[in-house]
């Protein structure tokens, strides 16, 4: 199957889902299918993304091959909003080391204290930050203190998504007390 041109002309669920069906049979396509992600091309690259995201959402696949790359892609100042978006929800099924986790969470404070930052890609650094202090306490302190200021501000996506994560850290810090 010729990936890339099934990136290229107008992709849908059904295309998705079938190109992560083939990468499950086959998988030294698994590297092409990264490789269309990591171009960060606005052609395909999105939909390569989309491609890996359901993927992982539907197979336990390691990627630890690939996790410094994705980690460039995701830090990178040239990254598409669509990878940054993806990258996220492939993040979730990813073991970091803490060097790498640190990378992550500096990119993710970054991208939630920015106004003109999609709410989607907000909502989703919450969640991995969150996911990443539920290791490290002092930090869901931080999380909540952020989130509390930003989210008057706010669009009602990202303020119920704090809503949600603020109760969920409350929560764990009585645990602590």
């Amino acid at each position: 199957m010729d990936l890339k041109g099934v990136f290229l002309k107008a992709c849908k669920k059904d295309d998705v889902v079938r190109v992560a069906d083939y990468v499950v049979r086959n998988p030294d396509s698994l590297s092409v299918l990264v490789r269309l992600m990591l171009d960060n091309n606005k052609a395909y690259s999105h939909r390569a993304g989309w491609a890996l995201n359901t993927l992982m959402a539907r197979n336990p696949i390691d990627l630890s091959a690939y996790t410094e790359q994705l980690l460039a892609l995701f830090i990178s100042d040239k990254v598409l909003n669509s990878s940054t978006r993806n990258l996220l929800h492939i993040f979730r099924s990813i073991d970091f080391n803490e060097a790498q986790e640190g990378y992550l969470l500096e990119q993710c404070f970054e991208l939630l204290e920015s106004q003109k930052t999609e709410i989607a890609i907000r909502c989703l650094s919450v969640e991995t930050i969150f996911k990443i202090a539920l290791k490290e306490p002092e930090l869901l302190g931080e999380l909540r203190g952020l989130m509390l200021f930003h989210v008057e501000h706010s669009k009602a996506a990202f303020r119920a998504s704090c809503r949600k994560y603020i109760k969920l850290i409350d929560k764990r810090l009585k645990k602590f007390s």
